[in-house]
């Protein structure tokens, strides 16, 4: 596991000038938000994401899907996206960034009715599938694809890809993916992620509201309960936070790489959580960036 202190440029990253999407210069790469499916009562951007591709495509291009964080409560497709559009877009990628269903918020831990787990994956999963069927329409190549995901959105693609149940029930596999990467989340376990907060608290009342207060849930929602051979074959994890939080996320890197499976841990070191899933994309960094590009680079074809 490689812990970041020193400044690390890779020129191959930043030689494009940025331009917007949209923009004369590059009116060909577009975007379209699609609905993936439909729910009576449900808001239809709970149920859609966005495509980002070149509208002028002459071969196949690798996809990586983004699942946006938020406690499993807030937070949306575009948020926290520029950076990663303008990355996709140079390096002649495919970007789908992906809504689903999201608990209340402010917190309704004791509402019995409440959207919580494990509706978030299953969304996902149902995204995925569209994904899957279709982005061969939009020049995408569903051989070549890479999911990633930030906080709770880490936790999700990790769960999804470590259980093969909500893959399996759209008739998919993990094996779909060439590479995963999962931004800072401690869910990796999710019974200890809530036994290091303070009772009471408001990420302690983040979790519950997400996932209830059943034990046995909890280790059913935990990507560290469900680790197998039969997952992807590389991942990127990137880590940092308090030293019980690194302990979670550590600990879920060595049980994967027990399998056989290449995992790779990246510590951020000085990253907040939100700059962890900031550095994504931007130029101007030189630390995280740099190391997450590597991964991708290496992982798609």
């Amino acid at each position: 596991m490689k812990k970041i202190i020193i400044l690390v440029v890779v020129s191959a990253f930043f030689s494009c000038n940025k331009i917007d999407i949209g923009t004369p210069e590059n009116h060909d790469y577009v975007s379209k938000t699609v609905e993936y499916k439909k729910i009576d009562g449900i808001k239809k951007n709970l149920l859609s994401l966005d495509i980002y591709y070149d509208n002028n495509f002459t071969r196949k291009s690798p996809v990586i899907i983004y699942v946006h964080g938020g406690g499993w409560a807030i937070g949306d497709k575009t948020n926290k996206l520029s950076d990663k559009i303008e990355m996709c877009r140079d390096s002649g990628y495919i970007l789908v960034s992906i809504n689903y269903r999201l608990s209340p918020f402010p917190y309704e831990i004791d509402n019995p009715d409440r959207i919580k787990f494990p509706v978030h994956p299953e969304d996902v999963a149902d995204a995925i599938k569209y994904i899957y069927d279709n982005i061969g329409d939009y020049g995408g190549d569903r051989t070549n694809m890479l999911i990633m995901g930030h906080s709770a959105g880490a936790h999700i693609v990790s769960l999804i890809c470590t259980d093969n149940s909500y893959l399996n029930k759209v008739g998919l596999n993990a094996k779909i993916f060439k590479g995963i990467i999962s931004l800072d989340s401690a869910a990796f376990d999710v019974e200890k992620a809530i036994n290091i907060v303070s009772t009471g608290s408001s990420y302690y009342k983040m979790y519950i509201n997400a996932f209830g207060n059943d034990v046995e849930t909890w280790n059913i929602a935990s990507p560290a309960y469900h680790i197998s051979k039969d997952i992807c074959d590389n991942w990127l994890v990137v880590y940092r936070g308090t030293e019980q939080r690194i302990l979670i996320q550590k600990i879920f890197i060595e049980k994967v790489k027990s399998k056989g499976i290449n995992i790779e841990g990246i510590y951020a070191d000085g990253y907040s959580h939100s700059g962890v899933n900031d550095a994504v994309g931007n130029k101007e960094d030189f630390n995280l960036n740099p190391f997450i590009q590597k991964f991708i680079t290496e992982t798609l074809h």
